[in-house]
């Protein structure tokens, strides 16, 4: 009866269910040897094991804002956020290069310097006016630098807040 509870235990153990909007690589004795789709999948228990990445979109919205400065010397704090998501033909690329956290091994850093890059080729009068260019080719940037298999949908600027000074002075000139 032991046996027979072991048996259908280990069976269990092997059926590795993925869910629609990730992609599964499977990892044997810690190597990735191969890709998982959606639905009900195999794996030999104690052997393999699986790491899910997101092949639906994910936004992520940084908790701290990006402190940039403007072309003409502005401080400037962003709000902003990055629409991402996994190449599920390059999952095991992805893995194998940045790891199940590439978010915060790839996405950020890139996101950050690229960000910082083109905004500071902006002077703050024309970051106000010409915001939704400025998007754009924040944008561009960072899906250029981002490494194959990693997918940008968007780069979001939810929120610029220069300092309270430029703010001051901005208020004084339109007088």
């Amino acid at each position: 009866a032991s046996a027979f509870v072991a048996g259908v235990i280990v069976v269990w153990m092997s059926y590795t269910p993925i869910d629609a909007g990730e992609v599964g690589v499977k990892l044997r004795w810690g190597q990735a040897v191969g890709t998982l789709e959606p639905g009900f999948n195999i794996v030999i228990p104690f052997m393999e094991s699986v790491v899910r990445l997101p092949t639906r979109e994910q936004t992520h919205t940084f908790e701290k804002p990006l402190n940039t400065y403007s072309k003409d010397i502005q401080a400037a704090d962003n709000k902003v956020s990055v629409t991402y998501s996994v190449d599920g033909t390059k999952a095991i690329e992805v893995y194998s290069k940045f790891g199940s956290d590439f978010l915060n091994t790839i996405v950020t850093p890139i996101v950050n310097k690229r960000f910082k890059e083109v905004f500071g080729r902006y002077e703050a009068e024309r970051i106000v006016n010409q915001r939704e260019k400025l998007g754009e080719e924040i944008e561009q940037a960072v899906r250029n630098n981002m490494p194959k298999g990693i997918l940008i949908r968007g780069v979001q600027i939810e929120n610029i807040t220069f300092s309270t000074k430029y703010e001051d002075a901005r208020e004084a000139a339109a007088e």
